[in-house]
């Protein structure tokens, strides 16, 4: 059977960044295709993009900078792919600045028929891709909020939500619908999604300006360097699987070498209240998740690892890697 499902990010264990992977039906796990792709975007989540079957593309607004100041804006960039092609390209930085403006304060987003659909309560943003444009409903819309699902079908977004019922006989849903031409006629125009790159012709001149900027550049600097960024304003590691920065902190805050029964480390994540099959279960895939997020991002190789207890080998415990405690500490500010 040649049939299986790919994925090139979204959450949980591989899927922190861009790594092609897919599902193998003999291991009944993700398994990668290739190492982590050196083009296209870095960091991909699933509800900052999604597939355009009619395009044959996959649209990815990528994560910005692991390392960004408090006091830097974030840059978001625009990224296709091409599956026929096999070729990521950079169309632009997103303009996170425009969408912020029209009241939207996040960019999780729901990706239908190609285009992002950005909500935030009574307020409704679009974004067209492939014609670079933004728009804003005029009018408050209820199927579009955070508390439906969507489907796209035949030119119609479908929306569905399930009533609440103290049985499931009495049990039902809730569904609506709206085509994107009647979409199209209660939106405005706002602005471009995406700012392209400039054009190749502008470089000789940027480079002619950059000539003469360089010796006030050049003294400027010697006036005054620009002072070292405190660790304490850096954010934390976006793309992390949920739970997984609190996690590592608390674990860190024990000294190097320092063993974890499995049920302290059970508790230590928040699982502590599960059941014994569950708590094996999600622990190892946060482990996995953790584990492969630090190899994909910085070559970490099993920062965490488990091994036999000295006391009673009988057990496993578990340890954050000796090798790379001193990068954890750094890279999470502990």
């Amino acid at each position: 059977m040649n049939d299986t499902l790919f994925s090139y990010g979204g959450m949980g264990f591989w899927h922190a960044n861009n790594v092609p992977t897919y599902f193998s039906f003999k291991s009944k796990e993700w398994e990668m295709t290739s190492p982590p792709e050196e083009t296209g975007p870095r960091w991909m989540k699933s509800d900052f993009g999604g597939y355009d079957k009619a395009r044959g593309v996959i649209s990815v607004i990528e994560f910005p900078s692991l390392y960004v100041t408090k006091d830097q804006a974030k840059t978001y960039r625009y990224f296709e792919k091409d599956l026929r092609a096999n070729q990521w390209t950079s169309l632009g930085d997103v303009q996170v600045g425009l969408i912020k403006d029209l009241g939207i304060k996040r960019l999780e987003s729901e990706f239908l028929d190609g285009k992002y659909f950005f909500l935030d309560g009574s307020i409704s943003v679009w974004a067209d891709p492939l014609n670079n444009r933004i728009y804003q409903l005029n009018t408050v819309i209820p199927m579009f909020n955070i508390n439906f699902e969507y489907e796209f079908h035949n030119g119609f977004i479908y929306s569905y939500k399930r009533m609440n019922a103290i049985t499931n006989d009495q049990a039902s849903i809730t569904i609506d619908s709206i085509s994107i031409d009647k979409l199209k006629s209660l939106s405005t125009y706002k602005g471009p999604f995406y700012i392209k790159p400039y054009p190749t012709d502008l470089i000789g001149y940027g480079a002619a300006a950059l000539l003469i900027l360089t010796a006030g550049g050049i003294y400027a600097y010697r006036k005054s360097k620009p002072q070292k960024v405190h660790e304490s304003s850096i954010e934390p590691l976006d793309g992390l699987p949920a739970g997984a920065f609190e996690f590592l902190h608390a674990c860190l805050k024990h000294p190097q070498g320092h063993a974890f029964s499995s049920q302290h480390f059970t508790d230590m994540m928040g699982y502590g209240s599960y059941a014994y099959e569950t708590q094996r279960q999600v622990r190892a895939k946060l482990i996995k998740g953790i584990n492969s997020y630090f190899w994909a991002h910085y070559r970490l190789d099993d920062v965490i690892i488990r091994q036999t207890a000295n006391d009673d080998k009988r057990f496993s415990v578990y340890l954050i890697a000796e090798s790379h405690y001193d990068s954890l500490k750094k890279l999470l500010n502990v």
